[in-house]
Formats: structure tokens, sequence, C-alpha cells
């Protein structure tokens, strides 16, 4: 019996270890952080680089004489800037062109560490472009720096 608890407790541990961080969602806006060096094990995992899904919604659709309406702007370029209660990061996504919009975000050491030791609790996704802004609220202020102390431990 003392066995198959330490077998069980050993295999959650395992699982647990080994689960893709949660992607933070929002409505239509997620945020996919990757997970860089995931073959050689957790004492080499980071993360530099987030992904941004979200669409900058036109106020009425166009309709195309074939295909679905097109319901949203396009765009190359998407700020992001993160807010804790004194202070803020910005962040600048690749130049990449995209209508369902997929912004690509490159972080810094100094990005990282500001994550690892600030609290979130806003986002602001701005649409270079168009010049729109959306605010975001984070329900779990400790995401981020939770998601950074865990994976960016050596980094």
């Amino acid at each position: 019996m003392k066995y198959k608890f330490v077998i069980s407790f050993l295999f959650i541990s395992f699982l647990s270890i080994n689960r893709p961080p949660e992607t933070l969602t929002n409505g239509e806006i997620r945020i996919v952080p990757i997970i860089e060096n995931e073959e050689l094990g957790p004492d080499y995992w980071y993360i530099r680089t987030i992904k941004l899904y979200y669409k900058d919604k036109l106020p009425h659709g166009i309709e195309l004489r074939k295909g679905p309406p097109v319901n949203s702007y396009c765009s190359d370029e998407t700020d992001l800037t993160f807010y804790s209660n004194s202070d803020s990061l910005t962040v600048k996504s690749y130049k990449r062109l995209s209508c369902e919009i997929l912004a690509i975000y490159n972080l810094s050491e100094k990005d990282s560490d500001w994550l690892k030791s600030h609290l979130v609790y806003r986002l602001k996704i701005h649409n270079i472009i168009t010049e729109n802004k959306y605010y975001v609220n984070i329900d779990n202020v400790s995401y981020f720096k939770n998601l950074f102390t865990k994976y960016n431990v050596n980094y």
C-alpha cells in the first residue's frame, strides 16, 4: 500500500512538471507562452516568446462576393503593455501581417525579470496600424510572475 502511494505521488509530480504552461484566456484574447528547450528537461526550460491572439473588430463587417465576410482589421504590428500597481512594461511584436491577429513577442532577459518581479493586473493591446486599444483585466494577477518564476529559473 505504501509503495502505491509513493508511485502515485511520483506520477502526479511528473505530470505537473511536464505540463505545458497554462494559456491566459479572456474572451477572444489568448496569450500562449512558448517553452524553449522542452526536449532537454525542466532544468533547461525557459520562456522567451509569447503569442497573443486577438481580433480587432470592424464596426460593420465587409461582405465579399466570395467567401465569408471580413469582420476584423488586419495588422502587422501590435504593442502589448503589462501593468502592475507601480510600473508598466511595453513590448513590441514582430512584424507579421495577420487578420485574425497573431502577434509574437520575443522577451529580453530584462523583460523576463520584470515579469518575475511584478504582479500584472491589466494588459493593453495596441494595434499600431488601426490605433485601436483594448484593455484586459487579469483575474489571476500572479499569472506572469508564477509563469516566469517557474520556467525562467536559470534565464
